[in-house]
């Protein structure tokens, strides 16, 4: 579903995490597009695209999450402005926001959420009421937020009074 938030020629950035690959997988053949990212499962799917430009940001490599954290962020990342960028989570909580697992990924979440033009928070229904150790922000900073099914009454009250666009 969130794939279908992607147009020609746009510059996305794809975060880490299991449901990333997905997203890129079910983007159209035939969009030409350019990715960032700095995960190396969301690289390899990205490269199955036969019309995606994509830009693996280099760095110390985390095995734990299979990420690359950038060591200088003024000659890679703020290159770039996307258009959408799609963020995972392991935890959306209304008042906590959306958290993850890994504190190393937080420069690169924080970065996109500073550049990029429209925010998309990608989660399965079982993230929702978690809170994990790293905070990526708030959750009115997304513009969407797409899941596999309706969330409970909280979160559509929620997004609805912050402007939320919620997709399922």
């Amino acid at each position: 579903m969130a794939a279908t938030l992607v147009e020609p020629d746009q510059t996305l950035f794809f975060d880490c995490g299991t449901t990333t690959p997905w997203i890129i997988e079910a983007i159209d053949n035939e969009i030409p597009f350019t990715a960032v990212c700095y995960s190396l499962n969301t690289f390899l799917a990205l490269k199955e695209k036969p019309h995606c430009r994509a830009f693996l940001c280099g760095g110390e490599f985390h095995a734990s999450n299979a990420i690359f954290k950038p060591i200088d962020f003024q000659q890679t990342l703020n290159n770039f402005c996307p258009d959408i960028a799609f963020y995972s989570a392991a935890g959306v909580h209304v008042s906590k926001g959306a958290t993850c697992f890994n504190l190393e990924e937080l420069p690169v979440k924080h970065w996109a959420m500073s550049m990029a033009q429209k925010h998309v928070l990608v989660v399965d229904h079982s993230k929702f009421g978690k809170v994990r150790p790293a905070r990526m922000g708030d959750l009115k900073r997304f513009d969407i937020v797409v899941s596999d099914c309706c969330p409970e009454d909280e979160y559509v009250k929620y997004a609805q009074t912050h402007r939320i666009k919620l997709m399922y």
